[in-house]
């Protein structure tokens, strides 16, 4: 999947004013964005996941250092495009749909702060045990200023929509 973001990355920067990029986006598509902000490797940051899981961090505290240490999270594959225009069709898998987490937003706008992924670690005593390039971007203040903020994020599958459907046929 490393290879298939490299890909993405490529295709989205290079596209121009008057392009339509359309984005699928399904629930678990967290693990297959994978592009880990540099100097971080692949194996480093799937380190950090773990240790977080193991430390008992909730899908939210996984989800914010995963988009701080993604080139593609977190509103970044949004960015890549500008000035293209975005359409996301979205499957939440996410109670109450909310966009920032499904697949760890990529195509929604980080409202994250800096230090909000290193608070995070540091709840859970970790910072010590995580790779110096790791430790360096995490203390490093995050650009919260996007060029492309026209996203068009649509829900077209969810647990709402499918039991609404579902009461619909069995009445």
């Amino acid at each position: 999947s490393e290879l298939a973001s490299n890909h993405i990355k490529t295709l989205s920067s290079s596209l121009c004013s008057g392009d339509l990029l359309i984005v699928l986006i399904s629930g678990g598509g967290s693990a297959l964005l994978t592009s880990p902000v540099p100097p971080v490797t692949m194996d480093e940051k799937v380190k950090v996941i773990k240790l977080l899981q193991c430390s008992g961090a909730d899908i939210k505290e996984l989800n914010c250092v995963r988009k701080r240490l993604s080139q593609l999270k977190g509103g970044k594959l949004l960015d890549l495009a500008y000035p293209a225009t975005v359409l996301s069709f979205i499957l939440s898998d996410i109670v109450g749909d909310p966009l920032e987490f499904i697949a760890s937003g990529p195509t929604v706008i980080n409202r994250d702060s800096s230090d909000e992924a290193l608070g995070i670690i540091e709840k859970y005593s970790l910072f010590n045990h995580l790779p110096r390039s790791v430790q360096n971007v995490l203390c490093e203040p995050m650009s919260n200023i996007y060029c492309n903020t026209e996203a068009n994020n649509l829900i077209i599958g969810s647990n709402k929509i499918a039991l609404h459907h579902a009461s619909i046929e069995a009445t």
